[in-house]
């Protein structure tokens, strides 16, 4: 199932990709990919630092998390009580969005070379 999803998504941004070399030159396509990649990682990465801090200093000063915590941090949401969780994930999910516009942003790019 899951190679049927990979397939579909792969057959369905290169159908994308061509409906925008069409419509779009492919000079712009990559300005528009590039501006997209900035913009993610403008907001991704100081996304990322406030989570990271407030996760420290949520679980950090419960004595929670272990040395090696920075590398995995995920694995630390389940430790959160319900009134932690807004104040961390929530910087958690806006870099998650920041990365994927990153992601699309270089998708983007990719078509507007090839």
């Amino acid at each position: 199932m899951r190679e049927i999803l990979i397939a579909s998504a792969i057959a369905f941004g290169v159908a994308v990709g061509q409906l925008l070399l069409r419509v779009f030159s492919g000079q712009g396509l990559l300005g528009f990919g590039v501006l997209a990649i900035a913009l993610g990682m403008a907001i991704s990465f100081p996304a990322a630092i406030v989570y990271h801090l407030r996760l420290h200093a949520t679980l950090g000063r419960r004595g929670e998390l272990d040395d090696k915590w920075i590398w995995h941090p995920t694995r630390f949401h389940k430790q959160l009580r319900q009134n932690e969780r807004r104040y961390v994930l929530s910087w958690f999910m806006l870099g998650v969005v920041g990365w994927v516009m990153a992601l699309v942003g270089c998708g983007i790019a990719l078509v507007s070379v090839i």
